[in-house]
């Protein structure tokens, strides 16, 4: 590997730990404005960031394409207000693990070897570990029906996500503004401008960048000179950082038994990301 190659992994890294930094600092604003008020600030001040920066409304597209952006923008709307209500229930670091299960699954699906059995095998047994926790890594059932909402929106989410690639970040913050559209009235009904002050406003602005502005640009560096295989494999780090960030900014420690679930998760996203990639590679 080049030494020039090693800027874009890192940049994927960074990616990574930025969006899973961001996620353990928005549950720190919960008591104040809660994760619909949250989920608001984030989604709405990140379309005003990125719609500066990408200048969407240049896009031109038939009308199936709106049809996809739309469904792009909600299915992504409502993937981020479920993963913050999940978070009023248990730690973050393991919704994230059982989230990433929507993805997995639209992964694994569009692979289908028999080898993805094992994989499949790491999840279920990784699921299986996640609620043995004490009093500070507890799971409620409330959070669990959350995170699986969240988890299926996000599997809608990778797939929806496909059909606009072509129109590249413009796509992205247009799907932004369509998630702006619900989920900041939602946060204004909930009360979030009579909660919010100058603390609050500040963790908004730094979630947005932190959770959607910075790794959308991490992501679209990284994925211009790394094998999209590689950086699934990367992605696949994502519960395991999510469980640190929890640890050291909200003291949520998790048992041996989740670390092991997360571990073996966290094995079967890079299996599914591997398995894929022969599978392609086999069909071409």
């Amino acid at each position: 590997m080049r030494h020039t190659q090693y800027f874009p992994i890192g940049a994927a890294l960074l990616s990574i730990i930025s969006l899973q930094t961001g996620a353990a600092l928005a549950k720190t604003a919960f008591t104040t404005v809660g994760p619909e008020g949250m989920s608001a600030l984030r989604v709405g001040i990140a379309a005003i960031i990125l719609c500066c920066f990408t200048k969407p409304w240049r896009i031109r597209c038939n009308l199936s394409d709106l049809v996809n952006m739309l469904f792009f923008g909600v299915t992504l709307g409502l993937m981020n207000l479920f993963i913050y209500m999940a978070f009023k229930y248990m730690p973050v670091g393991i919704a994230i693990s059982m989230e990433v299960i929507g993805p997995l699954t639209v992964t694994l699906l569009s692979s289908r070897q028999p080898k993805d059995l094992i994989s499949i095998l790491f999840a279920l047994t990784g699921l299986t570990l996640l609620p043995i926790g004490g009093n500070n890594a507890s799971i409620e059932f409330l959070g669990v029906v959350y995170v699986g909402a969240s988890a299926l929106f996000w599997g809608l989410y990778v797939s929806s996500g496909s059909k606009i690639a072509s129109f590249g970040s413009q796509g992205f913050s247009l799907g932004l503004i369509v998630a702006s559209m619900f989920i900041v009235p939602l946060g204004i009904n909930s009360g979030v401008i009579e909660k919010i002050n100058i603390d609050v406003f500040v963790i908004g602005c730094t979630i947005a960048i932190m959770s959607t502005a910075l790794p959308l640009i991490l992501d679209s560096f990284a994925l211009k000179y790394v094998p999209k295989s590689i950086f699934g494999v990367l992605m696949s780090a994502s519960p395991a950082v999510s469980a640190l960030a929890g640890m050291v900014i909200l003291d949520e420690v998790l048992t041996l038994y989740q670390w092991v679930g997360i571990l073996l998760i966290s094995l079967a996203c890079m299996g599914a990301t591997m398995s894929f990639k022969s599978n392609v590679v086999a069909t071409n």
